[in-house]
């Protein structure tokens, strides 16, 4: 790709549909930010319960390792959380829905979360500098830290991963990341130099095609119809409530934990 004046903001915004599009060994100097997305639910729930106070969230892919790390850490400080297909796994304390994650359960607490979709996404970024955890709940706050870590001169490259429907495309992931494009991209002043892929320029459009039914069209989507069927139809209307949450949570190296 050729940039022009060094004089301005140069940024590069690249959206991945699946996780496996991205290759992790692809992050070097120009990667100012990455930003992990399940809309539906774990994105959602881990922004929600550090904003209730929780100490950190520990993403996890399976049960065993879940309870690894359980019996490791403090049991009267700890709670495991996660669901299989929009079902609470056997023997842990909640499902994944964002209204068990209250100031009074979570106040304090290190959560080990276990999805069907989410946690493995946010467990390959765990270890990676500046990933972050986006939802509609802190989609402003999180736009505003990509804004802030702009370099005048230099490349800057943001990078967008949805973590989809079992390894599949989803419509919510991708219209979430449509609207943070829109966001950065009125951040950015005329200008600047801004390229999209082109996943970022699909899920802009789609973002402005649904944005007026944002909530009609997400639950008629696979993953929407499935939390309905399985009583969780006021799990999506909280889902698209835009910036209920200023707490941007960021990956530590085991953990999500809200940036300071």
């Amino acid at each position: 790709m050729i940039w022009g004046s060094s004089g301005v903001k140069l940024v590069l915004i690249e959206t991945h549909f699946v996780p496996i599009s991205f290759d992790f060994n692809s992050i070097n100097q120009e990667t100012i930010a990455i930003v992990g997305v399940d809309i539906l639910r774990a994105g959602t729930t881990l922004c929600f319960a550090l904003h209730n106070g929780a100490k950190e969230v520990i993403p996890v892919t399976d049960s065993n390792e879940a309870m690894t790390i359980y019996n490791r850490l403090d049991k009267e400080n700890v709670l495991l959380c996660g669901e299989r297909n929009c079902t609470k796994i056997e023997g842990y304390h909640f499902d994944n829905s964002p209204y068990n994650f209250t100031f009074e359960f979570v106040q304090g607490k290190s959560l080990i979360l276990d999805t069907t979709n989410g946690s493995a996404l946010f467990k390959k970024g765990v270890g990676v500098r500046n990933f972050f955890i986006g939802s509609f709940l802190n989609i402003s706050s999180v736009c505003k830290v990509i804004l802030d870590k702009l370099k005048i001169g230099s490349k800057n490259r943001v990078v967008l991963i949805c973590s989809g429907n079992n390894l599949r495309f989803s419509f919510e992931d991708s219209i979430f990341c449509g609207c943070l494009v829109d966001l950065l991209k009125q951040g950015l002043a005329e200008s600047e130099e801004i390229h999209l892929n082109d996943a970022s320029v699909a899920a802009l459009d789609l973002y402005r095609l649904h944005r007026d039914n944002l909530l009609d069209f997400i639950k008629t989507t696979d993953h929407g119809k499935l939390l309905i069927q399985s009583g969780f139809e006021r799990d999506i209307e909280f889902a698209v409530e835009l910036d209920k949450v200023s707490v941007v949570p960021v990956s530590n190296g085991f953990s999500f934990v809200s940036l300071k």
